[in-house]
């Protein structure tokens, strides 16, 4: 992380959770004293180790200051701006207390803490090693693996490029021999890792919420799909996200809302079919949310139209009449 945060020339700062307590997140309390002397509300002390939105803070000085003997990473920035941007990296986190962890489920995700909130332009990273049979925490809370994406680091080609290099500015030819016998096998170098997570991905409505945000900076970014599908295996699993991946569908919310006509034989066809109900629950759901947005311009109510005419159609087919029912409620509730 430090090595990235170098390249990016942003701040970084390294918490390590197992040497935590609750209160380097959360803070510790104070008390206010009124302008007559009297003894006012409780407040929570923000930790000097968060970055800070007005300041450089002390962790980011510090970093600044070490970095700065490597030729790193904040040139760019102003003085008293420095760590303005930058990752906070909670490392170790599946091995922090349950009350480290209690005070880092409301900083992932809302990414504040109390009244502490973390700078816009800073990223939360975790990391952790597997289980290999130790714990000590309720870490395996399916609410708190909801939070995160994961994504499983090897030591690839990538890796070994740079370890070597590493290794022989460092060492010099005595490096020489270890590098051609750990090229040989590879798990010379750091073993075969035979644990695993500990722990398994699944869905939830605030995974498919995260993936709708990623699927939109991937487009607008033309990022790899394979990239794009490694995380969102990272956030509904693999298997679902290989799914997902696959899914396709002959007719799209927006062409039954635009042009109707043209995709109603299409529509009758699914119904007719075996499976067709799934699909069309998916695709009057997909009509709800677009079809609450009608009535801001000129022409929607041709659009309407062609909303109830698809409801229309949804009432000839017996198994189908009550998604018209659902239809119709969630557009009189809109």
């Amino acid at each position: 992380m430090e090595q990235l945060t170098h390249d990016m020339k942003i701040g970084c700062i390294d918490m390590r959770c197992s040497q935590l307590e609750a209160s380097d997140l959360r803070g510790l309390p104070d008390r206010e004293i009124t302008e007559d002397g009297r003894p006012g509300r409780t407040f929570y002390l923000p930790p000097a180790d968060l970055p800070d939105a007005t300041k450089c803070s002390p962790a980011c000085s510090l970093f600044r200051v070490e970095q700065a003997k490597h030729a790193t990473c904040l040139e760019r920035e102003k003085e008293g701006e420095i760590g303005c941007q930058g990752i906070l990296f909670l490392d170790e986190l599946n091995r922090g207390e349950d009350d480290v962890l209690q005070a880092a489920f409301q900083l992932v995700w809302d990414r504040a803490i109390g009244t502490y909130k973390l700078p816009p332009a800073w990223s939360i990273v975790v990391a952790g090693n597997y289980t290999e049979g130790y714990t000590v925490n309720s870490f395996n809370d399916a609410a708190f693996l909801d939070r995160f994406c994961h994504l499983d680091l090897t030591m690839g080609e990538e890796y070994m490029a740079d370890w070597t290099q590493y290794m022989k500015a460092r060492c010099g030819d005595s490096a020489d021999k270890i590098l051609q016998f750990v090229g040989f096998n590879d798990t010379h170098l750091a073993g075969k890792m035979e644990a695993d997570r500990g722990f398994s991905v699944t869905p939830s409505p605030r995974s498919w919420e995260l993936i709708a945000r990623i699927e939109n900076v991937a487009r607008a970014n033309d990022f790899d799909r394979k990239v794009v599908q490694d995380v969102f295996a990272g956030i509904v699993g693999r298997e679902l996200a290989s799914h997902f991946e696959r899914f396709s569908t002959e007719v799209l919310p927006k062409d039954v809302i635009n042009r109707f006509a043209t995709v109603e034989p299409t529509v009758k066809k699914i119904a007719g079919r075996k499976g067709g109900r799934n699909v069309l629950i998916g695709l009057v759901w997909g009509v709800v949310s677009n079809a609450k947005e009608l009535g801001k311009k000129k022409d929607d109510e041709k659009r309407m139209n062609n909303v109830l005419d698809f409801m229309e159609q949804l009432t000839k087919f017996g198994e189908l009449r009550d998604m018209a029912v659902m239809l119709g409620r969630q557009l009189m509730e809109g």
